[in-house]
């Protein structure tokens, strides 16, 4: 059976990619502590992450891979096949577009962001909701962001983005289900 020791524990969290990502962001603003309704979401969870921070942990898990249009893994990904993707790990069924995707969960005001939550924008490359990211918390998400640039992490306040972000939904598990 795999065991840790202590040593090897922290060694392990530090490589962890939120973990990691956070120690390498020194531009990101200052983390806000979430509000007690934010840690008891609409999740469910177990003792450590819900479910929202798995799905941000591992969208992070994406980063550096490979872009393509119409892509739903594994080798390549679009924005909507990577949010489909990722959830679909977690239990959580989405549809196949980012127009799709937005009719799911329930909506979160941008100042109520937790990681995990899907953040949606308009315009980018056909009129109407056509991109999907997963927020990660400092204003930040994952997304497949086009060809040339693959599987990255952008900011919300971004020029580009900031313009075109259209709305936020979070991830519900279905009806009856098991917690995850």
């Amino acid at each position: 059976m795999f065991c840790l020791r202590p040593n090897a524990l922290w060694v392990f969290l530090l490589m962890s990619p939120l973990l990691w990502y956070l120690r390498i962001a020194p531009d990101s603003p200052p983390r806000v502590r979430p509000s007690a309704s934010t840690q008891t979401s609409v999740y469910g969870g177990d003792r450590h992450l819900d479910r929202g921070e798995r799905i941000a942990r591992a969208a992070l898990a994406y980063r550096g891979g490979r872009y393509a249009f119409g892509g739903r893994g594994p080798r390549a990904f679009d924005c909507s096949g990577l949010t489909q993707a990722i959830c679909l790990q977690l239990g959580v069924v989405l549809q196949r577009t980012a127009a799709e995707q937005f009719t799911h969960g329930v909506p979160v005001p941008f100042e109520r962001l937790a990681p995990g939550d899907l953040v949606f924008f308009r315009n980018t490359y056909k009129q109407g909701i056509s991109h999907v990211g997963i927020y990660v918390g400092d204003g930040r998400f994952v997304h497949a962001a086009n060809r040339k640039e693959g599987i990255i992490v952008s900011s919300l306040y971004e020029p580009y983005y900031a313009h075109r972000l259209a709305g936020a939904r979070r991830m519900v598990p279905p009806p009856g289900g098991k917690r995850k």
